[in-house]
């Protein structure tokens, strides 16, 4: 079993206290002054996992 991330990274466990915490956010500046509109999170998770891999960063 590999350490936590944050042992291996500490700039990680700076998010510890955020985990679980829920933010109210409004997007709807950016939507309309912007036209910005979010990908979907299928597509955000992909794209993700795609980049992981090939930078080699997920690890063994």
């Amino acid at each position: 079993m590999s350490a936590p991330l944050a042992q291996r990274n500490p700039q990680m466990a700076m998010l510890r206290p955020e985990l679980g915490r829920k933010r109210l956010v409004d997007s709807s500046k950016a939507r309309t002054q912007l036209g910005w509109h979010p990908r979907s999170i299928e597509q955000t998770i992909t794209d993700t996992a795609a980049t992981l891999i090939a930078k080699n960063a997920l690890g063994r």
